[in-house]
């Protein structure tokens, strides 16, 4: 009785940093697919922005924009950031290479969209304008699907690794 008792405390004992770590991978999954998420709604809140500005209104795309691009190396590279809620924190760099690909291309969107912007913005003509509103419509469009797609990846990648995890907890206990 002594031998399984032993036996179950030391099974016990084992399953406890297996399931600690499993809630650390949950948690630490969750803030990275949280921020890629938000992502999608900066990207949308600047399209507004944009759209506001050139009518006159005085905003401050720019400052989104920034908070873009920063936020999005540092989903792709790993690094602090700062939210609104939780203050500071630190992500780790992109998990796989076909994430860190797909915010790359993100990124490579971002820029364009960006440089589209100044020239929406910077355009004299109302033909010319509606012109550029149309493409840079067509390119947010494209961005939010890109990042839409990494937030999916993201999500697909900690599902998968949670699952591993679990599986080799079982395989402790057993």
């Amino acid at each position: 009785i002594a031998g399984i008792l032993g036996l179950l405390i030391i099974t016990a004992l084992a399953s406890i940093p297996l399931t600690l770590t499993v809630l650390h991978y949950r948690e630490a999954d969750a803030l990275v697919i949280d921020m890629a998420g938000r992502q999608r709604m900066l990207l949308e809140r600047y399209m507004k922005e944009l759209l506001l500005a050139a009518q006159g209104a005085g905003v401050r795309h720019q400052d989104t924009r920034s908070l873009l691009e920063q936020r999005l190396r540092v989903l792709i590279d790993g690094g602090a950031t700062s939210t609104q809620v939780d203050g500071a924190v630190s992500l780790p760099a992109a998990p796989t290479e076909e994430i860190r690909s797909k915010l790359l291309e993100q990124g490579r969107l971002l820029s364009e969209l960006t440089d589209l912007a100044e020239a929406f913005l910077a355009a004299q003509s109302n033909a010319t304008r509606e012109t550029i509103r149309k493409k840079l419509l067509e390119d947010n469009t494209a961005l939010l699907t890109t990042a839409n797609d990494a937030v999916t990846l993201l999500t697909q990648h900690s599902e998968a690794r949670i699952q591993r995890l679990i599986r080799w907890e079982v395989v402790v206990v057993f």
